[in-house]
């Protein structure tokens, strides 16, 4: 909201750092081609300047603490300066166009003075970015999803873990969301086969890979709880098909 009280106002940002191809150079004068190891670090240092830039504009007009800033992504890490030792998905299994958790679980970096009651809190809830719409509905005062039954269905709001985090975001809290589908494949990449994962916010997973319409090879389910990097847990698969 404007410091003044006047309209409320959205900006979807999205950056062409970090995608491929990466072509750093500069960013409004200050260097960023060759300040790292590799371009892709280039253009990852070049996403830093974006979101300083973006807050210096916020800054400047008064609106930094009445702002909720969310910086997320939308899938995992590549792989291109592992050689470096920069492992983009740190210890999480696989990377970018994967089922694991390395290509999938990403982070959520909220920001919002003026709203989140405490700096510095984790949430370790199930959440997709879906549910930014709901949650953008209620943070605008409405009461519910307008003509829900065609828009949002599936989007549930994360408010509560904004606003309160210490209530909302206890381990012993219920999750505002019970479970998730996660799809991954593209015609292209893969032929007819997908991959899908199906999560609950107890901290089950179950993945596959479907080829057609019904086979499922590979399929296998880990509890993320007590192993989020999905080290092999045999013996749980003909439990996961039951």
């Amino acid at each position: 909201r404007r410091a003044d009280g006047g309209e409320r106002w959205y900006l979807h940002f999205s950056s062409q750092a970090v995608h491929e191809p990466h072509t750093p150079d500069t960013f409004f004068g200050a260097p960023v081609r060759g300040t790292q190891p590799t371009l892709h670090l280039d253009m990852v240092h070049e996403a830093d300047h974006q979101v300083g830039a973006l807050m210096g504009l916020l800054e400047a007009h008064g609106q930094a603490d009445s702002t909720l800033m969310l910086v997320t992504s939308d899938n995992g890490g590549l792989s291109d300066s592992q050689r470096t030792g920069h492992r983009a998905s740190g210890p999480l299994n696989s990377y970018k166009g994967s089922r694991r958790e390395g290509g999938v679980r990403v982070p959520l970096l909220a920001r919002w003075p003026g709203g989140i009651p405490a700096a510095g809190v984790a949430c370790d809830k199930l959440w997709s970015q879906i549910d930014f719409f709901a949650t953008f509905v209620e943070l605008l005062g409405a009461e519910s999803i307008p003509n829900a039954a065609a828009q949002g269905m599936d989007s549930v709001s994360m408010l509560p873990y904004f606003t309160s985090p210490d209530r909302a975001c206890r381990s012993d809290a219920p999750s505002l969301r019970s479970h998730m589908f996660v799809h991954v494949g593209a015609p292209q990449t893969y032929g007819d086969r997908h991959h899908m994962a199906a999560y609950s916010d107890a901290g089950g997973k179950y993945d596959a890979m479907l080829q057609g319409t019904s086979a499922r090879t590979g399929a296998r389910y880990v509890n993320l709880s007590s192993n989020p990097w999905e080290e092999d847990e045999s013996g749980h698969e003909q439990a996961a098909r039951t």
